[in-house]
């Protein structure tokens, strides 16, 4: 095994250094790495209960009862939905001032607008109720699981982790690379309402283009442009109170069926 010269050990971590110094410019770049390992470990926290279920779902589908396949996928998952977390931090902590993005968002401010965030996730919760959950919980229930710790996480998981990968990474990005944010939020809107094809495919139902289906990408529209706006506009904290009142649905279908 050839090991790497003390030398030029540390002229890689020179240009590691001296690259986090460049992307987060104004920023502390100590903070910015732990404030990204600690954003994505509460992601990822948030994220076991959904990704557990998930990966049973896929187990059951292949007809396989391995517990070996099971874990594996399961970690796999974890280890990849961090790296996806902590990069999306990064990108976003890093990127924010230069691009006069607000960040997290004024905490004064957000606990003003509180009701109206409520409102308008309530509103949106239950427009994607009476419009497709309530016809879709008949084609894929199990979706729709009634375990108590899912349920409990789901809104988490929606606040957190959703948010940190599309609003504070994505969002952050295309806005970096279309110089505007309406463009930035436009493209992530845009993406990934067609990423149902893959969702419905992977819950084992067909991706036809039918009533459910069509709902399905106009609501997910929607959902991303709000969210995207209230991220660029207010701040992540503003977008992940309207995805944490997003994610109560499933508590609401879940005693309601």
């Amino acid at each position: 095994m050839t090991l790497l010269h003390p030398d030029k050990k540390s002229d890689r971590l020179n240009t590691l250094r001296q690259t986090l110094v460049y992307m987060t410019r104004q920023s502390d770049s100590r903070a910015v790495l732990i404030k990204s390992v600690i954003v994505a470990g509460a992601a990822v926290l948030f994220t076991v209960p959904y990704l557990k279920y998930l990966t049973e779902i896929v187990i059951r589908t292949q007809n396989s009862g391995n517990q070996f396949q099971f874990e594996s996928l399961f970690l796999s998952q974890l280890f990849l939905l961090f790296i996806a977390c902590f990069l999306s931090a990064l990108a976003g902590f890093s990127f924010s001032q230069r691009l006069e993005l607000p960040g997290f968002g004024d905490w004064a401010k957000f606990a003003r607008s509180f009701w109206n965030l409520l409102a308008l996730g309530l509103t949106m919760v239950a427009l994607s109720y009476f419009l497709f959950d309530r016809h879709f919980i008949q084609v894929a229930p199990q979706i729709y699981p009634k375990d108590l710790l899912y349920l409990l996480a789901m809104p988490l998981k929606r606040a957190f982790t959703d948010e940190i990968i599309l609003r504070l990474g994505l969002v952050t990005i295309n806005v970096m690379l279309f110089k505007s944010k309406p463009f930035g939020v436009i493209a992530v809107s845009v993406l990934f309402p067609f990423l149902s094809v893959k969702h419905f495919q992977f819950i084992g139902v067909a991706a036809d283009f039918n009533y459910l289906f069509i709902i399905s990408i106009l609501l997910s529209l929607a959902t991303h442009l709000i969210a995207g706006y209230l991220f660029i506009v207010r701040g992540l904290l503003y977008s992940m109170m309207f995805n944490f009142v997003l994610g109560l649905k499933f508590i609401v279908i879940a005693y309601q069926s």
